[in-house]
């Protein structure tokens, strides 16, 4: 019996695209299942609860059956509720064994006298201020860098403990403000749906760092009406509570590098999740440019899904390998991501493609690390863009200097 259900866990690869689908819950979670399968374009055909008496019932304007109805269909049933091994067991019982549940969700989230106490099997201290990221490598750096104001504003926490994804456990530890690290995909699930389900953003030991959202991942008023705020300014008056006048903590992993204008190489990142990207044959112009001079030249890649850009070496590391190499470099030259704001705090030769105004005016770097240098690549000819880009790099006495091109 233990093997009957299938975990589902954003989409199982192994449930099918013919078969019919419906999620068997009418609560809070059903109603999260059904926007995450939404977002992926999974259709869902039908929600089936224990105890439907209307024969024509809606929810969430799908078709609402019951239990017994789903006797007599073949569909694929994907378990949303607390309650899953018992539906799993009655479900099977009767002959429908296409059973899927999102195990990660429904670990419990406890809760005493307004503090946080427990998230499944981890126990939560009440002297211990945790901060949940859940966002990108950007939103959990500025967490982080503010950890020592955030201790300031609650007397009574004796340590700060960030919950992060496990490929940004690192982050934590470039700022000395942050006592542990716990990097857990679940645990950062877990509160996530918690939060945005309950909307509880603050406990006594508890803090949602990031905006605040609904079910269907849309950001909440309050973040519409601040809009118009710097992103630092926004995370200290609107997400942390800090004082406007705080500072950011120094960043930890700072190279001594004498001999950097020996390091010929050079590192592209193209890749972003949010900001608009250049196409690949602005890239490839400016790749050729480095090759022409004699520099070995590396495009910044995530897995299997991204790709060199031609004439270019791959490189795939964790965070904190990528703050080395790319201090060791002679450039980096990065599209407006996550990882810019990382690099911008250390000491890595950082040139930043923005493409769009907003992150450019939001999220300016500048604000993070004077020594950025930003190209405007949006509201103009993509030609332009490139000949500047190109006509800086080779500005000897300008950019970077004997430390660039010759």
């Amino acid at each position: 019996m233990e093997n009957s259900v299938k975990e589902l866990y954003k989409l199982n690869p192994d449930i099918s695209i013919k078969k019919r689908k419906c999620i068997f819950g009418t609560g809070m979670h059903a109603k999260q299942t059904y926007v995450d399968l939404s977002i992926q374009g999974i259709k869902i055909d039908y929600f089936a609860d224990q105890d439907v008496h209307d024969q024509e019932s809606f929810y969430m304007g799908v078709p609402l059956i019951s239990e017994k109805q789903l006797k007599k269909m073949d569909v694929s049933v994907i378990i949303a509720s607390t309650a899953w091994e018992d539906i799993s067991k009655r479900l099977y019982q009767q002959g429908i064994t296409d059973l899927y549940v999102d195990l990660h969700r429904y670990s419990e989230v406890g809760i005493q006298n307004g503090y946080l106490s427990s998230v499944g099997k981890f126990n939560m201290e009440t002297e211990t201020l945790y901060v949940l990221c859940p966002a990108g490598i950007g939103d959990t750096l500025y967490v982080a860098a503010y950890a020592k104001a955030v201790k300031k504003c609650h007397t009574d926490m004796k340590r700060i403990c960030l919950i992060t994804k496990e490929n940004q456990a690192c982050i934590g530890s470039f700022f000395e403000g942050v006592d542990e690290v716990i990097a857990s995909d679940q645990l950062v699930d877990q509160l996530d749906l918690y939060s945005i389900t309950t909307k509880t953003w603050y406990l006594n030991n508890y803090i949602y760092g990031h905006f605040k959202k609904n079910l269907c991942q849309t950001f909440d008023i309050e973040y519409n009406e601040n809009s118009n705020l710097e992103i630092l300014k926004y995370y200290k008056e609107i997400i942390l509570k800090i004082p406007d006048k705080s500072i950011m903590d120094s960043f930890q992993y700072k190279l001594n590098i004498s001999d950097k204008g020996h390091m010929r190489f050079i590192i592209l990142i193209p890749y972003a999740n949010t900001a608009k990207m250049l196409p690949e044959k602005f890239w490839e112009e400016i790749a050729k440019l480095f090759i022409k001079n004699n520099f070995v030249v590396y495009t910044n890649i995530k897995g299997n899904m991204e790709v060199p850009i031609s004439g270019t070496q791959a490189i795939c590391e964790s965070i904190y390998d990528m703050v080395g190499v790319c201090s060791r470099a002679r450039l980096v030259l990065s599209i407006r991501n996550g990882m810019c704001d990382v690099l911008a705090m250390s000491n890595a030769s950082l040139v930043i493609l923005d493409t769009d105004q907003e992150f450019y005016e939001r999220w300016n770097t500048k604000q993070l690390n004077e020594n950025t240098i930003h190209i405007k690549c949006f509201g103009r000819a993509l030609e332009e863009s490139q000949k500047d880009v190109i006509n800086l790099l080779m500005e000897e006495g300008n950019f970077y200097g004997d430390r660039f091109i010759k």
